[in-house]
């Protein structure tokens, strides 16, 4: 579809529109940001945008910004490279000066000493795994710290990233040295001999999908990764219509599109790989810090001091009837599953593999459930195209195992 961009400023915004997409763009020049790099993103319960930056942290509320630093505020280091929002809305930083400050609005708290805090993540228990580099990584769960480095864990390197699959589980992505798993006080090391990782060096567990529980594996040059407990599936421009192989970052939107930050920003939905560049968005280089927000946008950062904000009108909020829900149960499986569409009778399921390539379309039997055999198809990740009346389609998820 040939797009039409419009280049306009209005109270001092620089939005770029298609007729299917609305871009915004925040940096210096037209809104509350410095001049310094953003390094990531965080929303709160009440939708406001919290930005940290090598300046400080930066509260967008859609209106007015508002800059916390050390000049400020009780932040305790204007270099700012983690900010994550647990369940109490309270704020969490990770900054250069080895501290992890917690900010509830009013008072500032800090926990040190530490060397920098470059990666923050916090589980459904509320339970703060940080990261300090070169120091490995520690747990808070609101009264005990519990550290874990190459000198009193099973940890291979003390240059570490975190992800939580659930309280009980959390994933550790060690520099150079593959993935590890720590589950219930146990260790599991992946890497190329002992797994499907197609390296040791270059790859991080970047997203845990909740419903599906697959991993997302990240890589600077061998493509996407995902990891399912049971299946490897590698994902790249040599098997695949991925336009990319440098994929850092990775989020599944209410729309069921899977995006990747990389060199490329990356869009899988409706069987298509899309990338976007200056011909059809406003991006000349990549993304990261992927996150949607309570309307349905997609912010990111790109490299150096620019946000993004990104508007679909193909997306949920203009396509989708929230009261409609389709899923499929059980799934995983390894024999079959049923389709369910809970207030339409299902017209045509179609399946696909990740390349794209159909594999099965299998017609409806007036019903609001379909059964779903294997029949053939190999383990790993499908997506199934369910079409209802009207013409109405949703996306759901298939893995066998």
């Amino acid at each position: 579809m040939k797009l039409l961009i419009l280049l306009f400023a209005i109270l001092n915004l620089l939005t770029i529109n298609s007729f299917c997409q609305t871009w915004t763009m925040y940096n210096y020049t037209n809104s509350g940001l410095p001049n310094a790099h953003i390094s990531d993103i965080a929303i709160d319960t009440a939708g406001n945008k919290w930005f940290a930056t090598y300046q400080g942290i930066v509260k967008f509320d859609g209106t007015n910004w508002t800059t916390y630093n050390q000049a400020n505020s009780g932040l305790p280091h204007d270099v700012c490279y983690a900010i994550e929002v647990d369940k109490n809305n309270n704020l969490w930083i990770g900054t250069a000066g080895g501290n992890l400050a917690k900010f509830d609005g009013v008072n500032w708290t800090y926990y040190s000493p530490y060397s920098y805090v470059t990666d923050i993540k916090i589980s459904e228990n509320n339970d703060i795994w940080f990261c300090g580099w070169e120091s490995g990584v520690a747990k808070y769960d609101g009264t005990i710290f519990t550290w874990y480095n190459t000198s009193n864990s099973p940890l291979l390197s003390n240059i570490v990233f975190v992800q939580i699959e659930n309280d009980s589980t959390v994933w550790f992505s060690p520099y150079q040295h593959g993935i590890q798993k720590l589950e219930s006080g146990n260790w599991t090391s992946f890497n190329s001999t002992n797994s499907g990782l197609p390296t040791d060096t270059g790859v991080g567990v970047i997203y845990i999908d909740k419903l599906s529980k697959e991993k997302y594996i990240g890589s600077n040059s061998n493509g996407l990764i995902i990891y399912d407990d049971i299946n490897w599936n590698i994902y790249n421009t040599s098997n695949s219509l991925i336009p990319s192989n440098k994929i850092w970052d990775a989020i599944i939107t209410s729309d069921s599109s899977l995006w990747l930050g990389g060199d490329k920003l990356i869009r899988y939905k409706n069987n298509l790989w899309t990338y976007y560049d200056t011909s059809n968005s406003p991006i000349n280089s990549g993304a990261y810090n992927l996150i949607e927000d309570n309307n349905f946008d997609i912010w990111m950062a790109t490299s150096g001091v620019t946000i993004y904000k990104l508007h679909l009108s193909t997306g949920l909020k203009d396509n989708i009837s929230p009261i409609i829900q389709v899923f499929s149960y059980p799934n995983p499986f390894s024999v079959e599953t049923s389709i369910v569409c809970d207030q339409s009778k299902i017209v045509e399921v179609s399946i696909f593999d990740l390349t794209g390539k159909k594999t099965r379309t299998i017609k409806g039997n007036n019903s609001y459930q379909l059964k779903i055999t294997r029949d053939g198809l190999k383990s790993g990740f499908y997506l199934a195209k369910v079409q209802i009346k009207n013409n109405l389609q949703y996306d759901v998820k298939l893995i066998i195992n």
